[in-house]
């Protein structure tokens, strides 16, 4: 498959973020894998000692697991580098899960990998796989099925 070909799939991620106040945008060539949704609470529960018991949520936000297929070439010159720049500022992002599709971006922060990561190898030559948590920087969920012919 030609790297012409790969530029038209679906489902090829791109990022935008800001590096010492100057824009930087890149596109993946490789689609990724499904992102997978998660639900965060933070609160608590406590019990009296009469066994009346109450809990309580402060904060609810939606998570989004991305499973993000790369080159090796794309780590070392836009993945890593945007890490690493996010590691150092509490910055929010933008990701679009559809390169060729400009309303599938969303502004998100990011929250796991946090200092370290490492790409794991795939099972086809020079493909790297990288996870990333990231959670809507407005707490809405992404509104882009990765399978849209399943969508009500």
């Amino acid at each position: 498959m030609s790297l012409s070909t790969l530029s038209v799939l679906e489902k090829r991620p791109a990022f935008e973020y800001v590096d010492c106040e100057a824009p930087v945008a890149f596109e993946l060539m490789i689609p990724q894998r499904f992102w997978r949704y998660r639900s965060s609470a933070q609160g608590g529960h406590d019990s009296a000692s009469s066994g009346v018991g109450e809990s309580w949520v402060i904060l609810h936000e939606r998570q989004y697991r991305l499973r993000i297929r790369l080159t090796e070439e794309e780590w070392v010159e836009d993945f890593e580098p945007m890490m690493r720049t996010l590691w150092g500022q509490w910055q929010v992002f933008t990701v679009q899960l559809d390169a060729n599709d400009p309303t599938t971006a969303k502004s998100v922060r990011l929250v796991e990998p946090w200092f370290e990561m490492e790409p794991e190898p795939t099972e086809f030559s020079g493909v790297l796989e990288v996870e990333m948590l990231v959670a809507s920087d407005d707490g809405s969920a992404f509104e882009y099925p990765y399978y849209p012919s399943l969508a009500p």
